[in-house]
């Protein structure tokens, strides 16, 4: 996989923008790549369990113990090789249709609760709570959660702040980053994320075609981050048009970084803004100081 690193600094902005990676002027290359990559590995299977067929006919003709192994050997080889090169592709309609679905059905939940409420989304220092990302419903759009004496109990509804407590939907994204980079985001800071993230994004799992993490080094309390994509740009603008919350709630990546961003500074996240244009996503989280 090829990838290209642009780090960028807007020096009369203080802004600093780090891990950005492009991949759409080398899409026509990395295709041919990949196709490259393919026959070669069509070719060597080919060839092993060629060579492997022919040493264990030679080997039976000729009563050979020698040639009966190097046949066994090469089979197993080519059979490896074969199954190794199989991969797996899940049509990006599909992911649509999963990912709007769920959504939309949360936020009906929600949207029930209280559709002029406030979500932050956090980890509780609890013993569950490093493992397990959840977000808060105010019913009346104050910036509160409950206090960690409360969370223990993990009920859903709560009277002090007023609102309803629920597992993040998107934990699941988290998870897979963390497993991916083999650590856990509570130990590392922002900066580790934007080394770490687009790589992972971009190469590794291939669902964005370019990710950056923008922060403004004077002023800690705000996260953008950039997104460009088409799939995840549709989901994004379709969840904000039809969905009563989906600006608060954010697309599938937008709040599983919102859960990242939590765990990184130990305290509740807000979407602030989401803009969606020309299949580029642009969204703004808060860091609260509570």
């Amino acid at each position: 996989m090829v990838a290209v690193k642009i780090p960028e600094y807007e020096p009369d902005s203080g802004v600093l923008a780090v891990g950005r990676y492009n991949t759409n002027a080398l899409r026509p290359q990395l295709t041919q790549l990949f196709t490259i990559q393919k026959r070669l590995r069509l070719l060597a299977c080919i060839a092993l369990l060629s060579i492997g067929s022919i040493s264990l006919i030679l080997s039976y003709m000729y009563t050979s113990t020698i040639l009966t192994f190097i046949g066994l050997g090469l089979m197993l080889w080519g059979v490896m090789t074969l199954n190794i090169s199989r991969t797996r592709y899940v049509h990006e309609e599909a992911v649509h249709g999963i990912s709007v679905s769920t959504i939309k059905s949360l936020d009906a939940i929600l949207a029930a609760l209280s559709n002029t409420g406030s979500l932050l989304f956090f980890h509780p220092r609890h013993l569950k709570g490093l493992k397990q990302g959840y977000i808060f419903l105010s019913y009346d759009g104050v910036l509160r959660i409950p206090r960690e004496e409360d969370l223990e109990k993990e009920k859903i509804f709560y009277d002090e702040p007023k609102g309803a407590l629920l597992v993040a939907p998107n934990q699941g994204i988290v998870d897979i980053l963390e497993k991916k980079l083999n650590v856990n985001f509570a130990t590392v800071d922002l900066a580790y994320l934007q080394r770490s993230i687009p790589r992972v994004l971009v190469d590794d799992l291939r669902i964005v075609d370019d990710f950056s993490i923008i922060s403004d080094e004077n002023e800690k309390k705000h996260v953008r981050i950039q997104i460009s994509g088409k799939m995840v740009a549709d989901v994004c603008e379709l969840l904000s048009k039809e969905t009563k919350l989906g600006s608060k709630l954010g697309c599938p990546i937008c709040s599983s970084f919102a859960l990242i961003v939590s765990k990184v500074f130990g305290k509740p996240v807000v979407i602030r803004e989401s803009i969606v244009r020309d299949s580029t996503i642009s969204t703004t989280f808060e860091v609260l100081d509570l």
